[in-house]
């Protein structure tokens, strides 16, 4: 069906006006308020670490923790839908000044984040399964001449956080992924679940299945290329919905991204069919009064071309930022490096970046998941020579607590990376040293960590068992961290040089 430009202002205005249940919203606002409390809990937890110069030892000058309680009872309002525009207006201001502007600590889920939070601001969150509408009822009951806010919304409040949440991130990950040759011989999924750091688990008996693992490294593929086509259609959204979460779950269970994983499954939430929240509800005794259930599916009389324009200035907006994104993709970057290098488009980007979480997508690349070359561990030894692994990397070298969500991006491909380089470790070796010996009571007085290394198989197409060797692969200590009256110094003389590939 051809969609003529004229036309799509009226388009807009019928998903506008097609009313439908507001419960599915609020159980996406549950669910996706629960996930980024968790996220801002880890922010907490770890905040000495992401904020101070070096944690507790040289502490930034301003205290953050009352910043955090405020952020927490603001995602807390949105949870109980109590005063819920305020609570998202806070909360996309904390985002601001947290995801937004993180660098070395940013990973692919801020974005989602960012944009998102700016979403909440705008959608009706508060029409069902909130306080807010219970407050509202009580308050009619004591002046029966005031007239109850509808429950239903529009079917555009489930569509464009899909949209600009999902869609658009899978379009722009999939241009990455077609000039992948990791993702194009199918090996996506089974490469990246391969490499022992972004692992909580072995999963050997299933990765060894080729024809499974290629097969679905392809699936994923073709997933994400016609999720932005076929997520308009109805009848198209329940197999998404399907699909989606059980991509995402897999993600969960596999790697060391759990938060990111179950973000970005509360957002396929809003795939569900609206009448079917309505069904559990009436299961379960609950029906909607009959006047609102007129309402559910049926367009209004009432145009509002004014609103209708907003959203395609905004999704207009998002849309334009994704595609000068994708000006740096492999197809077109070697074309548009003159316009890359511009002040303009550097400045777009980044704005675009910081209020909308709109950025490149090349996540789950070759160059993250080769493995890589060599990995490092830090091991405390005390003063009866006891060995302590810091929770970055177990002994068989998975990824530990302190290695999740952007802990894990920045342990293993920024401060990791493919090759060890001294340089790039100090940081965040004196990073976590200070930190963990706070957390557990050791003194910096005087505190010998070991440096251990041991070099790791590149991927060269598949193999079966692969994960099993990698993880067999023994350490060396290449030196020490040593902190001496709250100094720090790092020796690593037998830091190896990586083999040369046979």
């Amino acid at each position: 069906m051809k969609i003529r430009v004229g036309s799509l202002p009226r388009l807009i205005e019928r998903r506008l006006d097609k009313q439908v249940s507001g419960l599915g919203l609020g159980v996406f606002r549950i669910a996706y308020g629960c996930v980024l409390l968790l996220e801002v809990m880890q922010l907490y937890y770890f905040r000495q670490f992401f904020f101070d110069p070096i944690p507790y030892v040289s502490p930034r000058a301003s205290d953050l923790t009352l910043g955090f309680h405020l952020w927490f009872v603001a995602i807390a309002c949105l949870i109980l839908g109590l005063f819920t525009r305020p609570a998202a207006i806070v909360n996309y201001g904390f985002t601001l000044t947290s995801f937004s502007r993180f660098t070395a600590y940013e990973y692919h889920h801020d974005y989602i984040l960012i944009g998102v939070n700016f979403l909440l601001i705008f959608l009706p969150l508060g029409r069902c399964l909130s306080l807010d509408r219970l407050i509202e009822k009580r308050r009619l009951r004591k002046e029966p001449s005031l007239a109850e806010s509808s429950r239903t919304v529009s079917v555009l409040a489930y569509e464009v956080p899909v949209f600009v949440g999902v869609a658009l991130v899978y379009f722009d990950s999939v241009v990455y992924k077609v000039f992948s040759p990791m993702w194009i011989t199918g090996l996506g999924l089974w490469q990246p679940a391969s490499a022992p750091y972004a692992t909580f688990f072995d999963w050997s008996w299933l990765l060894d299945r080729q024809l499974l693992m290629r097969a679905l490294g392809v699936l994923v593929i073709l997933f994400e290329a016609v999720f932005i086509v076929l997520m308009w259609f109805r009848k198209a959204r329940v197999p998404l919905l399907i699909f989606g979460v059980g991509f995402h779950l897999a993600i969960l269970l596999v790697l060391a991204l759990p938060l990111f994983a179950l973000g970005v499954a509360s957002l396929f939430l809003l795939l569900v069919p609206a009448g079917w929240w309505e069904v559990l509800v009436g299961r379960r005794g609950a029906s909607l009064p009959a006047d609102e259930c007129r309402h559910i599916a049926v367009l209004s009389k009432r145009s509002n071309p004014l609103a209708a324009h907003a959203v395609i200035g905004f999704l207009a907006l998002v849309v334009l930022s994704q595609g000068l994104c994708l000006l740096a993709s492999p197809p077109l970057a070697r074309l548009t490096e003159p316009v890359r290098n511009t002040r303009v488009y550097e400045a777009w980007c980044a704005a675009a970046r910081i209020l909308l979480g709109v950025h490149a997508h090349a996540v789950f690349m070759d160059a993250r998941y080769g493995p890589n070359s060599s990995q490092f561990a830090v091991v405390h030894v005390n003063a009866q020579g006891d060995e302590t692994w810091l929770p970055v990397v177990t002994s068989r070298g998975h990824a530990s607590v302190y290695s999740t969500g952007r802990q894990q991006v920045y342990w293993m491909h920024r401060v990791n990376g493919g090759e060890l380089r001294r340089d790039r470790m100090e940081d965040g070796i004196r990073r976590l040293t200070a930190f963990w010996a706070h957390k557990h009571g050791v003194d910096l007085r005087d505190a010998v960590f070991l440096i251990r290394v041991r070099h790791l198989k590149k991927a060269q197409g598949w193999e079966a068992g692969l994960l099993r060797r990698q993880k067999e692969q023994p350490w060396v200590t290449a030196g020490t961290a040593k902190w001496s009256d709250w100094h720090f110094s790092l020796d690593t003389p037998n830091l190896p040089v990586p083999p040369t590939p046979s």
